[in-house]
């Protein structure tokens, strides 16, 4: 059980480093936060537009006061609205889960049903040619990045086929 909880803290932590780096790293960011919110028109913005700007978007309070604000907000699922799609970002997520759980778990099934054929024919065949080409092929493709085999398998099976 206390490996568990031990693992469980582990998991917070890195939740915590993230959503950290999520929120510090823009505003490290050299420029002027503003024109990237509301883009080139801000300079021919006057000091009260400026501000309302600013408070829109909770500038104006102390660094401590926003990152506080952020935390809270992704605990209670306020995840804030998508300028780009139009809506909360929250619904967008929820708009498009069922397909990714379909397709996730679609291929789930398939890994695990190759998985355990090749691996009952292998250990069938134990140390002959197919038990060492299967061995031979799964470290290889273990051992590739994934996001370079996910490119690699995007243009094989979306291009060429």
């Amino acid at each position: 059980m206390s490996w568990y909880l031990g693992r469980a803290g582990q998991y917070a932590l890195v939740l915590l480093a993230a959503l950290t780096l999520n929120f510090f790293l823009p505003r490290l960011m050299p420029g002027n936060p503003l024109r990237f919110l509301a883009g080139e028109e801000i300079g021919m913005l006057g000091p009260a537009q400026i501000a309302e700007v600013r408070a829109r978007y909770g500038l104006d309070r102390g660094l401590l006061e926003q990152y506080l604000t952020y935390m809270k907000s992704m605990v209670i699922g306020d995840w804030g609205y998508s300028y780009q799609m139009g809506r909360p970002v929250i619904q967008a997520i929820l708009e498009r889960l069922p397909w990714t759980l379909l397709l996730v778990g679609s291929a789930m099934l398939v890994a695990s049903l190759i998985g355990i054929v090749v691996g009952a024919i292998a250990a069938w065949n134990r140390g002959r040619s197919f038990d060492t080409v299967s061995l031979t092929t799964t470290v290889v493709v273990d051992s590739l990045p994934t996001f370079w085999l996910g490119m690699l398998m995007i243009a094989v099976f979306a291009v060429e086929l």
